[in-house]
């Protein structure tokens, strides 16, 4: 939770100092304190921080830490679940055939409606970062899992359920209004909000161009410099780079998710634009940006 005095509040505020916090808390020796939910808490707060390491390395082994203190008779409850894969999906980490067959294994059994609409999303995201990926072999991590817990993840990839999407702020939805109005001012063919579902949304698309439209809440504070996206704006920007422009893997997709079926197919690339940027634009270039 970003709530007041969190860790993620510090980095908002422009606190220096978190990556050394960070790397003090990392150690194997004070890893070893922590308790199950400690952990937990702990790689969730880091991820969203973007603080864990590129390489997945911490991700695994905080996972592995918390999955040693579980058994088939004590499993982690449903919502811990969603936060440690939560944790991966931020920091980009393909977890091991035998972690992942160890947590989806608890859900097995599980509908998609006990889930709330933010860990659903989660288990949605996490599953298609899975199936997106362009290693073949990180690609092929649902297949090896047992056929019941596929089953799972197949429930919850063809629920019904409607996307979920964060809390927009009066800025991001003024910045995106104008922006759709001076698009189709331009004479272009324009879809606000075009629904990938189950994955995600693009927030609108002019002709075959697709943009993502960042308000202030895509980046961290303060807004000096070069802005930084948040790690859950960078994956929605990978995943969607890969539905919308890979072919091999809409293919495999569809196999899972048949309404990547109906998906866009005449899209040729994602662009990104900031409320700011906008803002700074003189009315010419804004028209420029939507001519063919």
């Amino acid at each position: 939770p970003q709530g007041p005095g969190s860790p993620c509040t510090l980095r908002y505020m422009g606190i220096p100092g978190l990556e050394d916090f960070y790397s003090v808390l990392r150690r194997p020796q004070a890893l070893a304190r922590l308790p199950t939910m400690g952990l937990v808490r702990f790689l969730s707060a880091s991820a969203r921080l973007g603080l864990v390491s590129e390489d997945g390395l911490d991700t695994l082994e905080i996972i592995d830490r918390a999955l040693a203190e579980t058994s088939l008779l004590q499993p982690l409850p449903q919502e811990t679940i969603a936060m440690l894969l939560q944790g991966a999906l931020l920091s980009s980490t393909v977890l091991l055939d035998r972690q992942l067959r160890h947590m989806l294994g608890w859900l097995v059994g599980t509908q998609a409606k006990t889930f709330t609409p933010q860990q659903l999303a989660v288990m949605r995201q996490y599953s298609l970062f899975l199936l997106s990926q362009l290693d073949e072999r990180a690609r092929g991590s649902v297949l090896r899992l047992p056929v019941e817990t596929q089953g799972f993840v197949l429930g919850v990839l063809q629920d019904r359920s409607p996307l979920w999407s964060p809390v927009l702020t009066d800025t991001t939805e003024l910045f995106r209004k104008e922006v759709a109005e001076a698009a189709q001012a331009a004479g272009a063919d324009v879809k606000v909000a075009l629904h990938l579902n189950p994955a995600a949304v693009v927030d609108l698309r002019v002709g075959d161009q697709a943009w993502l439209l960042d308000g202030p809440e895509a980046f961290f504070r303060p807004f000096v410099g070069r802005l930084q996206h948040t790690p859950e704006e960078k994956q929605r920007q990978v995943l969607l780079e890969r539905l919308l422009g890979l072919g091999e893997v809409r293919r495999w997709l569809v196999g899972f998710v048949p309404a990547a079926a109906s998906w866009p197919v005449r899209v040729r690339g994602l662009r990104r634009l900031n409320w700011l940027e906008w803002g700074q634009m003189p009315p010419s270039e804004r028209a420029a940006l939507f001519r063919p």
